[in-house]
């Protein structure tokens, strides 16, 4: 009796474990491969939007239908994209805050790249140290996360010049490799 129920919390203990440690596809509760519905059915507030392209290189377009703002991360309130594929299907989700409230340019470069380390800070504490990382000091940063199912790519712009707000993108991507996810 004794060992059937050892034997039993074990099986438990590493099932628990094994989802616990289940690769990340996707952000939050949206899932790569989802399609506009049920993203909106995950996503109640998310609203609808004119269809816009996103190129993300390598040959790679989305396309935005699904926008939700006001997404708090680190204290700050982010716009949240879903992008979809050729296919109609979730491969990607863009998280943006750009800093053009009415301050003075330098102040609002000042809390782009105080964002910047708090996002990264979170970043690095949920997926570790970033796998590729780079800083141009006078224009901005960008960190790279790549994981099993999901490419995170974190990039901070503070120009020195008038011409561009500052801003902080998350972007989130089914990697390339994974397209039957």
């Amino acid at each position: 009796m004794i060992r059937a129920v050892a034997l039993a919390l074990f099986a438990i203990s590493v099932i628990a474990c094994a989802r616990a440690d289940k690769p990340l596809a996707g952000w939050d509760r949206a899932r790569w491969g989802m399609s506009a519905s049920e993203i909106q059915t995950a996503y109640p507030a998310a609203t609808p939007q004119k269809r816009d392209t996103h190129d993300y290189g390598g040959g790679r377009k989305y396309y935005c239908d699904l926008t939700l703002t006001g997404t708090t991360i680190a204290g700050y309130d982010f716009t949240v994209e879903f992008l979809m594929d050729n296919s109609d299907r979730l491969a990607a989700v863009h998280l943006a805050k750009e800093f053009n409230e009415d301050t003075y340019f330098s102040i609002q470069a000042v809390h782009a790249q105080s964002a910047y380390r708090m996002v990264e800070d979170l970043l690095v504490q949920k997926y570790g140290k970033p796998t590729e990382q780079s800083e141009q000091p006078e224009c901005g940063r960008w960190a790279k996360w790549y994981l099993p199912n999901t490419k995170i790519e974190l990039s901070g712009f503070w120009p020195s010049s008038l011409n561009r707000a500052p801003r902080i993108d998350i972007a989130y991507l089914k990697p390339g490799d994974t397209d039957k996810l």
